[in-house]
């Protein structure tokens, strides 16, 4: 048990922790608030002409919905799956285990080909287990274990923004039929000049799930 322990907290220290923080924000919010980052910030080199992708997530939780309950009664450590590619493109497919740790989050991840995927979602996933990848391998001794199962998929477009000093990312999401979520991750520090700007429309709001939404919204 003691060597058990000793292992998690060796990997943990290895892990690259990140605060991360969502809030829903109103379309007259998102208007101000992403012309004054537009002129501190730079657009995310991955984006389109018109600065911006579309993420399509599937999550994964229990049959008791463990996932969705600890992130609705505010567990401070949770974990969670989710297969994720970007603009319809079914060629770059990355199975993703998000982590929370006292307002902290870090992210691992795992590659799937589309066909793995297909398998997965049909049922066929014991194969996982024996997965070259280690973030795909214990998702599959969890889908044996804890029964996680695929629950809800979820498909957005983003808008994103990055500020090298404190490695900071700010996303604009917009989801269909739904809320714009904006999503702030940074390092050790957020910097003093996007802590301003981002107070004045952002200190007054709730956190925000996608997940939790994509479950309760209907």
């Amino acid at each position: 048990m003691q060597k058990e322990i000793t292992r998690k907290m060796e990997q943990n220290k290895q892990k690259k922790w990140r605060h991360e923080k969502k809030f829903q924000i109103s379309l007259a919010d998102y208007l101000a608030l992403s012309q004054k980052l537009k002129l501190i910030m730079k657009p995310d080199a991955h984006t389109g002409p018109d600065g911006r992708y579309r993420i399509t997530s599937t999550y994964f939780d229990n049959i008791y919905d463990k996932a969705l309950n600890e992130k609705r009664y505010g567990v401070s450590e949770r974990e969670k799956f989710r297969i994720r590619y970007y603009n319809d493109d079914k060629s770059l497919i990355n199975l993703e285990k998000k982590e929370k740790r006292n307002g902290l989050c870090s992210k691992s991840k795992g590659r799937l080909s589309e066909e793995e995927v297909d398998r997965i979602l049909s049922g066929d996933w014991q194969f996982l287990k024996e997965h070259p990848d280690p973030v795909c391998r214990e998702l599959g001794i969890k889908m044996e274990t804890q029964l996680l199962r695929s629950k809800s998929t979820v498909s957005y477009i983003r808008e994103p923004y990055i500020y090298e000093p404190g490695n900071v990312r700010v996303t604009f999401d917009f989801l269909e039929a739904g809320p714009v979520i904006c999503e702030v991750k940074y390092d050790e520090f957020l910097p003093t000049v996007l802590s301003a700007v981002l107070s004045e429309h952002l200190l007054r709001l709730q956190a925000f799930s996608k997940y939790q939404h994509s479950r309760t919204a209907y």
